[in-house]
Order: C-alpha cells, then sequence, then structure tokens
C-alpha cells in the first residue's frame, strides 16, 4: 500500500470513529437532591460536576488533656493551627468567588449588546415566552428522562392540611409526568421510584429526588447550533431595535411628523 492509501485510510477510519461516537455516544445528566442541590453530567463516560453542594464544616475535635505537661501551651498551639486552616479556607473561598465573578462579567459583556436599552415589561415577557417556545421545539423528543428516586413524606403542622397536601401533590405530580412524557420528554420510571406518603406526625414536608437526562451526543450538538443561530437572531433584533431607538431619539422632529401625520381620505 502507498503512503496516500495509509493516510485515507486512516482518516475515514477517524471520521467512521467521530461519526459513532457523534450518533451512539450519550451525554448524561444527573440531578441529586437530598436537602442539598447537586448536579454533575458525564459526556461519553467523563464525569463533569456542575452544581456540588457545600461540605459542611468538620467538628473541631477534641483532644485530652489529661496527660499533658503543659495544657497552656498545647491549647496555645491548637488554637494557632486552626487559625492557619481557616486563613486557607478564607483564601480558597476568594479565590473561587472572583473566579465566578470573571465568567459573569464576561457572559454580561458578550450580551452587552443585548442589555443597552431598557426593555418594558411586555418585552421582557415575550423574550421569555419565545425563549420557553423555542426551547420546548429544540428540545422535544430529544431528551430521555429516567426517575431513579422521587420520594416525598407530606407532612405540616395540622392533620387536615396534611391530607389535603398529599392529596394535591399526588395529582399533580401524577398530571405532570404524563404531560411530559405525552407532550416533551418521554418518562420512565424505576420500579417502585416514586413514592409519596402522608406524615403526620412531621411538622414539615421532606423529600429525595435522583433524574437522569440523557440524550445524544449528536443530538446535544444539533440543540446548541440550533440555540446559537436562535441567539444571533434575537441579537440582530435588538441591534435593530436600538438602532431604530437612537435614530428617533436623534431626530425627534421626524417622530412628531409621524405621530401627527393624519392618512388623507382617498
Amino acid at each position: 500500500m502507498t503512503a496516500p492509501t495509509i493516510i485515507l485510510a486512516v482518516v475515514g477510519a477517524l471520521l467512521f470513529l467521530i461519526l459513532l461516537l457523534l450518533v451512539f455516544g450519550k451525554v448524561r445528566v444527573y440531578l441529586d437532591y437530598f436537602g442539598t442541590l447537586s448536579i454533575t453530567y458525564t459526556i461519553l463516560g467523563v464525569e463533569f460536576v456542575y452544581l456540588q453542594p457545600k461540605k459542611q464544616a468538620k467538628a473541631p475535635e477534641l483532644f485530652d488533656l489529661t496527660d499533658c505537661k503543659n495544657p497552656e501551651k498545647a491549647i496555645q498551639k491548637h488554637l494557632k493551627q486552626q487559625k492557619k486552616e481557616l486563613a486557607k479556607l478564607q483564601k480558597k473561598q476568594k479565590r473561587a468567588d472572583l473566579k465566578w465573578a470573571k465568567k459573569r462579567i464576561k457572559k454580561i459583556l458578550h450580551r452587552q449588546d443585548f442589555f443597552d436599552r431598557d426593555f418594558s415589561f411586555e418585552e421582557i415577557l415575550t423574550f421569555v415566552w419565545d425563549l420557553l417556545k423555542k426551547t420546548y421545539h429544540f428540545t422535544k423528543g430529544k431528551l430521555r428522562l429516567n426517575i431513579r428516586s422521587l420520594k416525598i413524606d407530606v407532612g405540616s403542622s395540622d392533620p387536615a392540611t396534611t391530607a389535603l397536601l398529599y392529596g394535591g401533590i399526588s395529582a399533580t405530580l401524577a398530571g405532570l409526568l404524563d404531560f411530559l412524557d405525552a407532550n416533551w420528554i418521554p418518562t420512565k420510571a424505576e420500579k417502585g421510584s416514586i413514592e409519596i406518603k402522608p406524615d403526620f406526625l412531621a411538622d414539615a414536608s421532606t423529600g429525595e429526588v435522583r433524574l437522569t437526562v440523557t440524550v445524544s451526543l449528536l443530538r446535544v450538538l444539533m440543540i446548541l447550533l440550533r440555540g446559537e443561530v436562535a441567539q444571533e437572531k434575537e441579537l440582530a433584533l435588538a441591534e435593530a431595535h436600538k438602532a431604530e431607538h437612537t435614530a428617533k431619539q436623534a431626530n425627534p422632529a421626524s417622530l412628531a411628523d409621524d405621530t401627527n401625520t393624519v392618512p388623507q381620505k382617498g
């Protein structure tokens, strides 16, 4: 085999492998709620953390001073060590906050042309509604929802209120899952994964949720591409509104002429 043939064969094999990964590769998003929300996702089996609950601070360790020859010195040493650990934690938190702020500023600057002018309440509602419709259109039938666990213990200070809440939550959840499965995202619940029960001895409701959303890698790329195109259209529309608004402010006489012009009857 000649060198060009070998190169073409290798390139073809790589392209075929990429195609297989795009078609059969999966992206999974795991949402877990046990008092705090945790979101992780995997791309081709590689795990990434999007949102992780803050770790609870460890209780200070108790140390025995009964056999200590110099308790005061030991206490001073322990306090000094705690101060060092606290300073490290504060520096780490400051770095994390600064990193988040930089990312936020970049996002705002990237969309600055969209936020240059004041939007009315009607325009905001229209924009949000259009965004929801486009999201629904882009993702309809392309995602898969697997309910790994959905457990709710309904409770309140009043047993009658608990009974009403239990009935309302059960009916609402059943209707919501049926709607999602029929109109948006195919939903599958593992056997025994959904459990809703009243707890007449508890003063408040508690629960845990474990969900998995699955989509193929190819569909993720298609959704992102269509979303980027829609975003460019929105930015172009915002720029057109901005130019029109600027032109009217620069030439108020034309605006007055437009408002005062009365169409003549033919």
